[in-house]
């Protein structure tokens, strides 16, 4: 393994950390986060893959970016 690699790995696995242990502490912040992701992610998929959505596209990529944000959250403002 280079180097290199073993770095990135090390941060990958600091962050993942970072934000299970946030998480865990914030069950309902999890909730939220998890079920915006899967439903903005339904949106779009309806969107892209079948045509006639019930509400926006953007509403979809809306609802992604929030969840995307919820979880960056916990690594970005840091104790």
């Amino acid at each position: 393994m280079s180097l290199i690699f073993k770095k990135e790995t090390d941060m990958c696995l600091f962050l993942v950390k970072e934000i299970n242990s946030y998480f865990s502490k914030n069950p309902t912040l999890n909730a939220i986060a998890h079920s915006a992701g899967g439903f903005g992610l339904a949106v779009v998929l309806q969107h892209y893959l079948q045509g006639g959505e019930f509400v926006s596209v953007w509403v979809g990529w809306a609802l992604i970016g929030l969840s995307a944000a919820m979880h960056l959250y916990p690594v970005v403002m840091k104790k």
